[in-house]
């Protein structure tokens, strides 16, 4: 976070995100490996107790690979999320007492 002037702040973030599983534990219900995010946001003070932020983060995984056998009923399942990626914007408040 870096205060440009008065009543401005300007926040920005880059973050790694390792493998929560190995690769042939990764299920269909949360398909989640490797991660970059990279976000960035701004702080406006509106009165001495009150500020309001706005961020926006980006989110992006490449290709997720997904090969489970659910056993005899179910069967295997196996694909790939191409390109995963995802967008995030907040917009928040924050009121000091």
């Amino acid at each position: 976070q870096h205060r440009i002037c008065d009543p401005w702040t300007l926040d920005f973030g880059v973050a790694y995100d390792t493998n929560m599983a190995s690769e042939t534990g990764v299920s269909p219900s949360m398909p989640i490996g490797w991660a970059w995010r990279l976000g960035v946001g701004a702080g406006y003070a509106v009165r001495d107790r009150l500020t309001i932020h706005f961020a926006y983060e980006f989110f992006w995984a490449g290709s997720m690979a997904v090969d489970v056998e659910r056993g005899p009923l179910a069967g295997r399942l196996a694909g790939e999320y191409p390109g995963a990626r995802m967008s995030y914007a907040n917009l928040n408040a924050t009121w000091r007492f």
